[in-house]
């Protein structure tokens, strides 16, 4: 019997099949890159409303729930690395109204589902300080006012927060809003809130992120 001869690949060959691959993986990376960016920020969004929520938990737990409740008796009850208030650190909102409150810079604008929206930056002062989290997430409130629930209405009565995933990062944050039921949704969810926070800017934009969780 004749022995077959095996063909071996030229180094042309080699050269070309890289070259596909190479070509295929820089088409594909940056997709898989965005997808986990995406879902990471999508987690961090989802575990800031879980903070507030199990910080509001604890404070109803160990204190009497009020109106006069203020904001920072329930970021107290947070797990945060330290307060940040000296202007060092900011937050980044987009905020349909350009009208921006009297701590926030507009800087420009961006668009999100084809919506023009400014784009904000809150420092965090002794106004409006933040909270650093274990995440590096920065967790902000209005402490001029103070900011309280302003009232006991389960359904109207609220409190604002700005959270920001990746702190003084590209990316926007959530405003979320505390109902004095417990109950925390986006602002962009939340028509009807009565709230005194005065010193940080609102929206009606939730952050690119974000949207598949709130819209369902």
């Amino acid at each position: 019997m004749l022995e077959k001869r095996r063909k071996a690949y030229t180094f042309a060959e080699i050269l070309i099949t890289l070259s596909l691959l190479g070509l295929l993986a820089s088409m594909l990376l940056p997709m898989l890159s965005d997808s986990v960016g995406k879902d990471k920020l999508l987690a961090l969004g989802k575990d800031g409303a879980s903070e507030i929520s199990q910080a509001f938990a604890i404070y109803v737990k160990n204190s009497t729930l009020n109106a006069n409740t203020r904001a920072q008796d329930i970021v107290s009850n947070l797990n945060y690395v330290r307060m940040v208030s000296d202007g060092s650190m900011n937050t980044q909102l987009g905020q349909t109204n350009q009208d921006a409150s009297a701590h926030s810079t507009c800087t420009g604008t961006s668009s999100v589902t084809g919506e023009t929206y400014a784009v904000c930056t809150t420092p965090c002062d002794a106004t409006t300080p933040c909270a650093l989290l274990q995440t590096g997430a920065l967790l902000q409130y209005d402490a001029a006012t103070p900011s309280t629930f302003n009232g006991t209405g389960y359904n109207t009565n609220a409190i604002h927060f700005i959270y920001d995933p990746d702190g003084t990062g590209p990316q926007f944050a959530i405003a979320f809003t505390l109902f004095y039921s417990g109950r925390i949704t986006t602002e962009t969810y939340s028509i009807g809130a009565t709230t005194n926070d005065t010193n940080l800017p609102s929206t009606t934009v939730d952050p690119p992120y974000i949207l598949d969780w709130t819209n369902g």
